[in-house]
């Protein structure tokens, strides 16, 4: 799940300042972690000239995720595939290509695990390593920004790539645990969409995979009083509580 949502956010530079750019991805992130999606929906859909073309399909297709997945407790799964669908790329001949399909192929990956398609989940986390590897063979690929996402969504492979191997033993394990280590410093990032990212997915790692809601419990507990809106962590916090009890 290498950059699973905002690595690519950051991958390439938008057009503008610095200040506005950011802040513009600030809101529309801010927005839908908040789970104030019509306010996402209209800022994309008015700044959508103004937002580089793989800011704009992380920002999209996160937001269907939140919005008909998983931030709802009436999913709309046929509108999270349509939207997804859309955004997937033709081709993986050029550089960015590849990056939009290592996007298409995360939030893939990220669908599936959500819905327990193990099988499927297999198969696409090994197109989206190969993917991955042709991007970090590339040699512009050094000139990708925001080096702590790509940490953050190597972190999470390494982890997923162990976890649904049954036969990674010991050495799965010990991947396991540096993976779990490397996303814990990210925690602690500078860069708030990193900073989010790293909660939730170290959050949900905790709480669904290693069952240590404990340790789950600190991370949804920043998130919640962080995105006081949104009912998603609230929910995960409360159990995280109780499975800790």
């Amino acid at each position: 799940m290498q950059k699973l949502i905002t690595i690519f956010l950051c991958l390439l530079a938008f057009t503008g300042s610095a200040t506005e750019k950011d802040s513009l991805i600030t809101r529309i992130f801010n927005s839908t972690y908040n789970q104030e999606y019509q306010s996402a929906e209209l800022l994309l859909k008015t700044h959508k000239s103004e937002i580089d073309k793989l800011y704009f399909m992380v920002l999209s297709v996160d937001l269907s995720y939140w919005k008909n997945v998983t931030g709802t407790d009436h999913p709309n799964y046929n509108e999270f595939e349509n939207t997804l669908e859309h955004f997937k790329p033709e081709t993986t001949k050029t550089l960015e290509n590849k990056v939009s399909m290592l996007i298409y192929l995360s939030y893939r990956l990220r669908y599936e695990l959500k819905r327990y398609q193990f099988l499927s989940a297999i198969f696409t986390l090994k197109q989206t390593n190969s993917v991955y590897s042709e991007i970090q063979a590339n040699p512009k690929s050094s000139d990708l920004e925001h080096f702590e996402l790509l940490q953050l969504y190597n972190s999470l492979f390494s982890y997923f790539n162990s976890y649904l191997n049954p036969f990674s033993g010991k050495s799965g394990s010990k991947k396991c645990e540096q993976a779990i280590l490397s996303m814990e410093k990210l925690t602690r990032s500078e860069q708030n969409i990193v900073k989010t990212l790293a909660n939730y997915f170290l959050g949900k790692t905790y709480l669904n995979y290693n069952k240590e809601p404990e340790k789950g419990l600190a991370h949804f507990s920043e998130l919640a009083q962080q995105y006081p809106n949104n009912k998603k962590f609230a929910e995960l916090k409360a159990e995280c509580e109780k499975k800790s009890n």
